[in-house]
């Protein structure tokens, strides 16, 4: 499955995106907060849903607005393209049309099977979208883990089978453990134990039994006995602690009703009843209310005195009380006619000083203008657009100009130094045409001239001569006929003829063996130092070879003669003398003086065989032949530096010839501008002749003329501003005069004031004020006067009423004077209190016990003292406590004695003992059966999965090895994950294995990267899904990095791949090292 197109509406901080991802690789770059993680899990939610609100950071709201969601336009492996719709508001349902328009809804479940390959979401997050976190979830999976990681990857019941063996190991451990003591096992064993140890230990006791249970039924019986005792102790005791503790209660009870005894004695009639509780305050209510009915009454009859006093004094004017609402609006508008008196005199100031400046301006600008010209001058945009576009237009030419001829000067320049670089070219060509005209003539040695003049001809008529003698020294050597040796010595040692032709071939082959070894073995990687060494050692004998070839060649003795035979010598000198002329032919091709060439080169064919041996001269001939080829080398090497300076000359006269057209089109450019600058003066001075402006300014004061300009139209206008001003306050001074004139006709002012009528408003409106004040203040009076009188009224009538309601208390108390009753109402006021306070006593000692209880609480606090209550209440309590002692130690004794005897019945019932470990030995056979079953269903499984390892984790490993192997530039050769061991290892070149927790963190990473490519290809093998790597390379050095490219370009053959960085330079390197990848930039 490929992405080609996703579009995100809004999830996260993205919102309205669309990338096409149209190459095999995509590399997405951008800086941090591009947005380049939330795109990440935009396609995996688009792919598996989104989550709930519980996870808000893979759910990803919209931060920016937008549709939570989007689409994605993918396309499977048989080139259908499929648009995938999805939304968070439709759940976990989503939209898939087809090529041909036809849209259907899916479930999760169906879509994963249709296009996902059945790769859940997890398995996805683990393989296919990885992170630097999840990259590093490997290193956590070691040994027996690893293996079952490669199952998930490999097998789907992979991670069923790990299920499977915890649950049965978590049944063991529950079952049995070997120290353990909770186990079901384990407390069946200790059981059987304690049972075992009983029965051995178990004997009769029937004497001890029977004084026992005699001891046992003694201590009851004292049992008994105190608990009848005890009872009536704690009763006894309680009685005298109530007594002691009520006591001081009925003392102070005793005092009350003494008190109030002699209080009632004091009467004149101690027998009448008490006056009603509350009578006293009562009294005292209404002497205080009398005081203050009588003070109200006279306040209110002196108020009434002073308010006619106070309003026969006061005096006022009608005509002034009437006119004040006019005097109050014209007080409140005086301090604003003062400022603005104020106002309008700085106004003029400010006006006198604006017409100066405008008359400044006038005469900076032009003596010509007036304020008319000044007002009219750049009012229009079109004109101070037209003057902008003239600026600009000035400005443009004279930067064209000063280009331009900054490029001329850089023309000169380069022509100039391209003139001395061809001098220079020129100077070593004819130094060296020298030597190559005295090569062409051919002076080499004794030999002759050269014919070719070109390295082309000269090489190949050299090819032809070298294939010449070949063929010669073949015919020679090869075409020989026996030789019949004159000496049977000679032939004793050894000395054949073909002897060295064979030492010469071997000696060839040893060196091209030696020459190809390093490529043949470096095929699969890197080869190593060992085939380097090997190579060596078959060169070296390759030239031992050779030179003991040489030596048995020259060793042979010229002076030995050898006879041929018959027909085949004939042959042989024959065909001599055909290789003889066409060797000859060829010298003839390459040497002007070939006769000379041939004579030192080639003997003379003898006529007969007797005299073979004018043949054997292989030293000089190599010596003559040597010569002649360096001299043809040095022929060669002068030719080609002769064609490169040739070249390099022609080249710089090419270079010239184009800055010369360059500098031709750069003058006419030149002259165009020079035209257009002086048309641009000629309507910049017709500008300034429209508009009465000094001829001599230059554009470059257009702008601050324009300053000026517009300086001098803000003060005139503001001038303007400030005369309607001032007039506007002139006119509201007037309207005041006026109104206040009008209102002094009314009311006149005193004599020097009326001059100035702000001075006069303010004197006129207090005293208008004052009069109204005046008024008013009497009608307060009048109202204050006639509330007074209903208040004396008022307080008449309550000083009556009080006085009667007093009257009737004297006769309820039966007195006849203020006093009197004073004295009544405070005894019986205290008698009230003192018999409240004895009635609540009376309850507390009362309270909960019968009349019998009462009568004898009453008796035993009348009768003893508190000394003597205290003396028999200690007594009472230490009997009780003797008592209480001597039965908790009666019961503990029970208690004894009870728990021996059932002891004692317990070791007498071996029977139920021996039934009982009978039990426990039946439970602890089945639970043995079930551990057993356990343990050999543990084996069997852990058996089986070792047989799926040995058969299919090799073909991962062995993957992900060739990409580690690619990526650490054959640094490590393969990845090992041992069944036995709890590591991840790594084999080195020379065989060592390296535990992956030692490995640099970069070296860790792409081991993790390499095992995640392989268990990519296992868990997908039919449907590729796309991966998603997020800046994986951060600790990948620059050569690591470079490694790792062609690993990437082989599984983008495969998958797409989409590679998220924030590294600049990672993805420059991405891209410039895989032809197939793209790069799309984010923005931060």
């Amino acid at each position: 499955m490929y992405i080609r197109e996703l579009q995100v509406d809004g999830y996260g901080a993205l919102h309205g995106l669309k990338l096409e991802l149209e190459a095999p690789i995509t590399v997405i770059y951008g800086p941090n907060e591009a947005g380049k993680s939330t795109l990440l899990r935009f396609v995996r939610s688009m792919l598996y849903g989104f989550p709930t609100r519980k996870d808000p950071v893979e759910r990803g709201e919209p931060v920016f607005g937008g549709r939570h969601g989007g689409r994605l336009l993918l396309k499977d492996r048989a080139g259908r393209e499929w648009l995938l719709e999805r939304y968070a508001d439709r759940g976990n349902e989503m939209t898939l049309r087809d090529g041909g328009g036809l849209e259907r809804m899916l479930a999760q479940p169906e879509w994963e099977r249709l296009l996902l390959g059945g790769i859940s979401e997890r398995l996805f997050r683990q393989l296919f979208s990885v992170s630097l976190n999840e990259l590093h979830e490997l290193r956590s999976l070691q040994g027996e883990e690893l293996g079952n990681y490669l199952y998930h990857a490999g097998l789907a019941g992979g991670s069923s089978l790990s299920g499977a063996r915890r649950q049965i190991g978590a049944e063991m451990d529950r079952l049995f453990r070997p120290k353990g003591t909770t186990q079901e096992m384990n407390r069946l064993l200790a059981a059987i134990k304690e049972t075992e140890t009983a029965i051995r230990q178990g004997r009769d006791r029937l004497q001890h039994y029977r004084e026992t249970e005699a001891a046992l039924a003694q201590v009851e019986q004292q049992l008994a006995s105190a608990d009848k005792s005890l009872p009536e102790l704690r009763l006894q005791a309680a009685k005298l602690q109530n007594g002691y503790d009520l006591r001081e209660w009925w003392l102070k009870r005793e005092t009350l009703l003494t008190e109030d005894s002699e209080l009632r004695g004091q009467l004149a009639d101690p027998s009448a009843a008490l006056m009603p509780e509350g009578s006293f305050t009562r009294w005292s209510g209404l002497k205080t209310s009398r005081v203050e009915a009588a003070s109200k009454l006279a306040e209110a009859r002196r108020a009434v005195g002073e308010l006619r006093s106070n309003l026969d004094q006061l005096n006022w004017d009608d005509a002034w009380v009437s006119t004040v609402p006019e005097w109050e609006r014209l007080e409140s508008m005086r301090e604003a006619i003062l400022a603005k008196r104020e106002e309008r005199a700085e106004l003029e100031a400010e006006r006198r000083s604006l017409d100066e400046t405008v008359q400044s301006t006038l005469a900076r600008l032009s003596a010509e203008w007036g304020e008319t010209e000044l007002l009219s001058f750049g009012g229009l945009a079109a004109e101070r657009e037209q003057v902008r576009r003239l600026q600009q237009s000035w400005e443009e030419a004279e930067r064209a100009s000063v280009n331009l001829q900054a490029e001329l000067r850089r023309l000169n320049r380069q022509q100039e130094v391209l003139r001395t670089e061809m001098d220079n070219v020129a100077d070593q060509t004819m130094t060296k045409a020298p030597n190559a005209i005295s090569s062409g003539s051919g002076q080499v040695s004794s030999l002759g001239s050269f014919i070719p003049k070109s390295k082309p001809a000269l090489l190949q008529a050299w090819h032809n001569l070298e294939d010449a003698r070949r063929d010669y020294d073949r015919a020679r050597v090869n075409v020989a006929p026996p030789l019949a040796l004159n000496s049977r010595s000679n032939t004793s040692k050894g000395h054949l003829p073909f002897m060295p032709l064979m030492t010469g071939g071997l000696a060839g082959l040893a060196g091209v063996i030696g020459l190809i070894l390093p490529f043949l073995f470096g095929i699969e990687g890197n080869p190593s130092k060992y085939i380097y060494i090997l190579s060596t050692c078959v060169l070296l004998l390759a030239v031992v070879l050779m030179i003991y070839a040489s030596y048995n060649r020259s060793s042979r003795n010229p002076k030995e003669s050898s006879t041929l035979s018959g027909a085949a010598g004939d042959d042989y000198i024959t065909g001599l003398k055909l290789h003889h002329r066409q060797m000859n032919e060829k010298l003839r091709q390459l040497m002007n003086e070939p006769e000379a060439a041939v004579t030192k080169l080639l003997p003379n064919i003898p006529l007969a065989t007797n005299s073979m041996g004018s043949l054997q001269q292989p030293d000089l001939e190599d010596t003559i032949w040597q010569q002649l080829r360096e001299a043809v080398h040095e022929q060669l090497d002068r030719l080609e530096e002769i064609d490169r300076g040739n070249s390099k000359q022609q080249e710089l006269h090419q270079r010239l010839q184009e800055l010369q057209r360059e500098r031709e089109l750069v003058e006419r450019d030149s002259i165009a501008q020079r035209e257009r600058m002086e048309e641009l003066t000629a309507r910049w001075e017709n500008w300034l002749l429209e508009r009465k402006l000094p001829v001599h300014l230059a554009p470059e004061s257009l702008p601050e003329l324009l300053g000026m300009a517009e300086q001098g139209q803000a003060v005139l206008r503001q001038r303007q501003r400030l005369s309607d001003r001032s007039d506007t306050l002139l006119r509201a001074i007037r309207e005041f005069e006026q109104a206040a004139g009008q209102l002094m006709k009314i009311c006149p002012p005193p004599n020097g004031i009326g001059a100035d009528a702000v001075q006069a408003v303010q004197w006129l409106y207090k005293e208008a004020v004052r009069q109204f004040a005046v008024k008013e203040k009497a009608e307060q009076l009048i109202r204050q006067l006639a509330k007074a009188k209903v208040d004396a009224e008022e307080a008449s009538k309550e000083l009556a009423a009080i006085e009667g309601r007093m009257a009737s208390l004297f006769l309820e108390a039966n007195v006849g004077s203020e006093a009197e009753l004073e004295q009544r109402l405070r005894i019986d006021e205290r008698c009230l209190e003192l018999r409240k306070e004895a009635r609540e006593i009376q309850l507390r000692l009362e309270s909960g016990r019968d009349p019998e209880a009462q009568s004898q609480l009453y008796e035993l606090l009348r009768t003893y003292d508190d000394a003597t209550l205290s003396s028999l209440l200690t007594e009472q309590k230490l009997l009780l406590e003797a008592e209480e002692e001597r039965r908790s130690e009666l019961l503990d004794r029970r208690g004894r004695l009870t728990q021996d005897l059932d002891r004692q019945r317990g070791e007498a019932e071996l029977e139920d003992k021996g039934q009982r470990l009978r039990e426990l030995q039946s439970k602890l056979e089945l639970l043995t059966e079930r551990y057993a079953i356990l343990a050999i269903s543990d084996r069997l499984i852990v058996r089986t999965k070792a047989v799926y390892e040995e058969e299919k984790q090799p073909e991962v490993l062995q993957t992900a090895s060739r990409y580690f192997r690619q990526m650490t530039n054959g640094a490590y050769s393969r990845i090992v994950a041992p069944g036995d061991s709890k590591a991840l290892l790594a084999e080195t070149n020379d065989r060592r294995l390296m535990d992956s927790l030692f490995l640099s963190r970069g070296t860790q990473e792409q081991l993790y990267l390499a095992m995640r490519f392989a268990l990519c290809d296992a868990a997908s093998p039919e449907q590729p899904l796309p991966l998603l790597l997020d800046d994986l390379f951060v600790h990948f050095d620059e050569q690591r990095l470079i490694q790792s490219l062609p690993v990437l370009e082989d599984l983008s053959e495969i998958r797409q791949l989409i590679l998220f960085t924030c590294h600049r330079h990672i993805a420059q390197t991405l891209v410039a090292g895989i032809p197939a990848a793209r790069m799309l930039e984010l923005k931060g």
